[in-house]
């Protein structure tokens, strides 16, 4: 997947070493995504006399025929290919998920978070914030039938003040839409929570050994994380305050998360997710 910064990764001697970042300034094509690939299997084989055996990407149209150009070149044609996890845990979600009601449910939420003066009216009654669906979180079309329930009544009270667009105050008309999301979300939690419960134990199991090229960083962090946890009396006896907490900054993909998760195991802490989206707003104070 070839994003604003892409990380390139190799291994040697069973460790995952970061070569280089790829920073997209064109736009994401067949032939520029399939140029990328073979240059970069080109300089880790040149530079660091090593072999890409397996590819990444997102699994949208143009990745797919990516995958089968790669098939037809001798180069890259042993390379084994496959897509973000994420992505197939939210295609399988999508898969069982109604889309005769979805639809408007989604046309909804996208009404109220993207139009300035409702999102605002909506803020004033105390709504939450209404949330969309995405490829890259596989819980987020619970999030989103989830936030439309909640603001529901919100929305209907909106519409009868006669502030909204005929075609949302249409859809929020209908008396059955409530019910029929009420019942599409018992539906969807099920899937939900089976596709939560399979993904956290995975994570669950992350630790410093599945984190490569970060080994300068991760020194740094058990020396300001982890040993306050597990030897505290050892700062106590020198009089030194340990530190407080650290920020890890970096651009999408290189291991932010997957660090923090894997120290949460590693000293046997509590480790809580929370994502940007879900508590920022383009409406200050939300």
């Amino acid at each position: 997947m070839i994003q604003s910064l892409q990380p390139l990764f190799t291994q040697e001697s069973n460790h995952s070493c970061l070569v280089q970042l790829i920073r997209d300034l064109i736009r994401k094509m067949l032939d520029y995504c399939l140029k990328c690939l073979k240059e970069a299997v080109g300089e880790v084989k040149e530079k660091y006399n090593s072999k890409v055996f397996a590819f990444c990407s997102d699994n949208e149209a143009k990745m797919k025929l990516l995958k089968e150009k790669m098939k037809e070149d001798d180069e890259l044609k042993t390379i084994i290919s496959y897509g973000c996890s994420a992505h197939y845990i939210n295609l399988l979600e999508q898969e069982v998920t109604p889309n005769s009601v979805l639809k408007y449910i989604i046309q909804i939420q996208k009404f109220f978070r993207n139009h300035h003066q409702p999102h605002g009216w909506l803020k004033e009654k105390g709504g939450l914030m209404p949330q969309i669906p995405n490829d890259t979180r596989w819980n987020s079309q619970q999030a989103c039938i989830n936030t439309f329930i909640q603001n529901y009544y919100k929305y209907v009270e909106i519409a009868n003040e006669d502030k909204l667009e005929m075609s949302i105050t249409n859809i929020l008309s209908n008396p059955s839409l409530y019910r029929e999301a009420q019942h599409l979300q018992k539906q969807v939690d099920v899937v939900s929570k089976a596709l939560d419960k399979e993904e956290e134990e995975a994570l669950n199991e992350v630790g410093y050994d599945d984190i490569g090229g970060c080994r300068k960083q991760l020194a740094q962090i058990k020396e300001m994380v982890e040993l306050p946890l597990r030897h505290p009396s050892l700062f106590k006896a020198i009089g030194v305050k340990p530190p407080r907490g650290i920020l890890l900054y970096g651009p999408p993909g290189t291991g932010k998360t997957l660090v923090a998760r894997a120290v949460a195991n590693e000293t046997g802490a509590f480790f809580f997710l929370i994502n940007g989206p879900e508590i920022m707003s383009k409406l200050a104070g939300y």
